[in-house]
């Protein structure tokens, strides 16, 4: 895992954290807008579903938009939200929020939407969601965009809950970089 920080304070690269190689490639990034104080990338090496290797690089924005907003910006940097297909990315991303704080409700808009078609719950990329970690009683036909939450409720790391378009809460975008060859 590579982890770059970058801070709009004197677009000083502050950390960096090499703990193994993956996606051999700059990730350094210089935020261009004074409401984002830190922009964090991670190099990450993941399995699919289909037992491909991949990279992917991580952004955890701390402004808050809604959904939409969210899916906009990190279009705007070539990215996408980010789609959890396995434990193990679950995981790394539970575990980066937890060294994160934003605002009251610390939660973060991520690629997941329910079907208007088939009312199920997708990632953006088209694969269905897999796995279960829902937040309790989170269920409600009005809400269309998925979240994962810092600890909700209390003692309960990571879990999804779902919210209406006009939420706002951070991001967090991913860009998957390609088949890892090593």
């Amino acid at each position: 895992v590579m982890v770059y920080i970058s801070s709009t304070k004197g677009n000083l690269i502050t950390s960096l954290i090499t703990l193994s190689q993956c996606c051999l490639f700059p990730l350094i990034h210089f935020p261009t807008t004074a409401m984002c104080s830190v922009i964090t990338f991670f190099s990450f090496l993941l399995e699919t579903s289909h037992g491909d290797k991949r990279c992917s690089c991580y952004t955890f924005k701390t402004e808050t938009v809604s959904w939409p907003q969210a899916m906009a910006s990190c279009k705007l940097i070539d990215k996408d939200l980010v789609v959890i297909e396995t434990e193990r990315e679950w995981k790394f991303i539970t575990t980066q929020i937890q060294t994160r704080n934003i605002g009251k409700y610390n939660e973060w808009h991520i690629g997941l939407y329910k079907s208007l078609i088939t009312r199920n719950w997708t990632w953006i990329n088209g694969m269905p969601l897999t796995m279960n970690r829902w937040q309790k009683n989170t269920t409600n036909d009005n809400d269309s965009y998925g979240l994962i939450a810092k600890e909700w409720p209390p003692g309960f790391n990571g879990l999804f809950r779902i919210i209406t378009g006009n939420t706002s809460r951070g991001w967090i975008c991913e860009e998957v970089t390609g088949i890892n060859t090593m």
